[in-house]
């Protein structure tokens, strides 16, 4: 069996409750006050990153791992996998789009825009 878990570093001059609403309105989910949610297709699950470090997040490429956020996403139904996957890349991309660094860090970046991210120039701050 595929391990379909997702870990999303995130960084971002926003708050987790700004990030939430943003993720709930591109992504049609609804946030409990853990900022967990689930549909039929996946959980997701944003947090705090207790190793976050404003210095250690400019180090490039590793700088990611102590981004202030990271988002948990987990599949559900293995039936919905292509929609999962799907579900994943747009949020990178909505997300890049905001201007924040992101990394995707799962067994299928390879797949997704920009591989998830790491050591890709659209992460790197000049």
């Amino acid at each position: 069996m595929s391990n379909y878990y997702c870990k999303i570093f995130l960084n971002a001059p926003i708050t987790i409750e700004e990030l939430s609403q943003k993720i709930s309105s591109f992504g049609n989910v609804s946030f409990n006050k853990f900022f967990s949610a689930e549909n039929d297709i996946f959980t997701i699950n944003i947090q705090y990153n207790k190793e976050f470090n404003e210095t250690n997040t400019q180090d490039f490429p590793d700088g990611f791992l102590f981004y202030p956020y990271f988002i948990e996403i987990d599949l559900i139904d293995e039936a919905k996998e292509l929609q999962y996957k799907a579900f994943i890349e747009q949020l990178l991309t909505y997300l890049w789009t905001e201007q924040y660094q992101i990394v995707a860090s799962c067994d299928f970046e390879e797949e997704l825009p920009h591989k998830g991210g790491y050591n890709q120039l659209i992460n790197k701050r000049m």
